[in-house]
């Protein structure tokens, strides 16, 4: 939250707009559509990296291939990879993602 504080009266009272206003907007925006198996060059919109005592694990992130659409993946079980995501932000990284035995996984370049 935030305080502006002045000596003088405002010119007028404070009133919030009508939610109708820009409801309409927010729920015509459906999103972008998700697809259950994708395939070829995409990014990374956002990733989490898990891990146990001994380090990076495995990690899952979200992307969007070139047509717009959404995913989940998740990078390779590399132990080296994994690390660097910690320490390097991949946010945006390009790559390509492939269904590896029933999962997505998505490759980094």
């Amino acid at each position: 939250s935030a305080g502006l504080y002045s000596t003088d009266p405002a010119p007028a009272a404070f009133a919030p707009k009508d939610p109708a206003i820009y409801q309409a907007e927010i729920n015509a925006d459906k999103g972008a559509t998700v697809s259950q198996t994708p395939t070829g060059r995409a990014h990374i919109e956002t990733y989490t990296i898990m891990h146990d005592r001994n380090g990076p694990t495995f990690g899952l992130l979200f992307g969007r291939l070139e047509d717009g659409s959404r995913f989940i993946a998740n990078p390779p079980k590399d132990p080296s990879l994994l690390s660097e995501m910690t320490k390097t932000d991949y946010l945006n990284a390009s790559g390509k993602v492939a269904q590896v035995d029933g999962l997505n996984v998505f490759t980094p370049d």
